[in-house]
């Protein structure tokens, strides 16, 4: 019986130890699983967080882009609205039969728009402008053969030195904020092919130029030549005219020696109420003749 109850109280004890050993178990892999389980959250939270700062930086990447594209669209819109104007500036200058701006307006569109569907007849466009272009230079350069002197004519002025210049004033407009569109003269004083002026006048025969040595005023002066070529130039005032320097006044007689129609703008510098003087000379043949006759008289 003792053995007996040995036997029992010891399988008892075996049991309850190994009931201990699998409670122990138990809580060991649940403690496991717990950490397992938290790290395999951790590890989603970083994934997510990538994710979400790469689908960041993405639509950042594709709001640049659609910037571009959209910038691209601008770009592309005003350069059909170019395209567009330039081609009206075109088919009106031929159908004026106005060669130096046809001149310079179809070989513009020649180089902007190489792939356009109308350069085939805009090229065509250049080519007759800058065919009556050298007739009209050819017919002048025969004409200058004579002694005619055209719209030009030598002053005498006063004891000074004589001057080339038109027979009569152009006349023009200037405007500015308290002026709109008055009339305005200008004379030519061409004293030689180095050393040209000009005389700005109101419509009341006051002269507009009140420049000293000590107070010169500072002019800018455009020149549109007869091929229609814009030239700018800087020019000083110290008295009654606006005086161009020598090697600009050689620029400028060249553009009287090409002949055709010859567009005068004046603008003073720093102008509070933004005058502006606009003047035309129709036709600048037979300059040569006149400077040659300027040259005679000089001597």
């Amino acid at each position: 019986m003792k053995n007996c109850t040995v036997m029992i109280k010891s399988s008892r004890n075996k049991k309850m130890k190994l009931s201990k050993g699998w409670k122990t178990a138990g809580f060991l892999l649940i403690a496991f699983c717990g950490f397992f389980n938290s790290c395999s959250l951790q590890q989603k939270k970083a994934a997510l967080l990538s994710a979400a700062t790469e689908i960041d930086q993405l639509k950042q990447q594709v709001s640049e882009l659609q910037y571009k594209v959209d910038q691209k669209d601008r770009e592309l819109s005003k350069m059909r609205d170019v395209e567009k104007e330039l081609g009206a500036l075109i088919v009106q200058s031929y159908y004026k039969e106005d060669y130096a701006s046809l001149f310079v307006y179809a070989g513009t569109f020649i180089k902007l728009f190489p792939e356009s569907k109308n350069l085939d007849l805009y090229r065509s466009y250049y080519f007759s402008a800058v065919s009556e272009l050298s007739d009209q230079k050819r017919l002048n350069d025969e004409i200058d053969v004579n002694d005619e002197t055209g719209v030009w004519k030598v002053v005498q002025f006063g004891a000074g030195k004589p001057y080339l210049s038109t027979k009569e004033r152009l006349a023009g407009t200037v405007n500015s904020t308290t002026q709109q569109d008055e009339l305005a003269y200008m004379e030519l004083m061409i004293f030689s092919e180095s050393n040209i002026a000009f005389s700005l006048v109101d419509g009341d025969g006051a002269t507009v130029l009140n420049g000293t040595k000590s107070k010169p005023e500072l002019w800018e002066v455009t020149i549109k030549d007869g091929a229609g070529k814009l030239h700018t130039f800087k020019a000083n005032c110290t008295n009654d005219r606006v005086q161009l320097t020598s090697g600009v006044s050689k620029q400028v007689n060249t553009y009287f020696q090409s002949g055709g129609y010859i567009q005068f703008t004046f603008k003073k510098n720093r102008s509070a109420d933004n005058t502006v003087y606009r003047f035309n000379l129709q036709s600048a043949a037979f300059y040569t003749n006149g400077l040659r006759k300027l040259t005679s008289t000089v001597k």
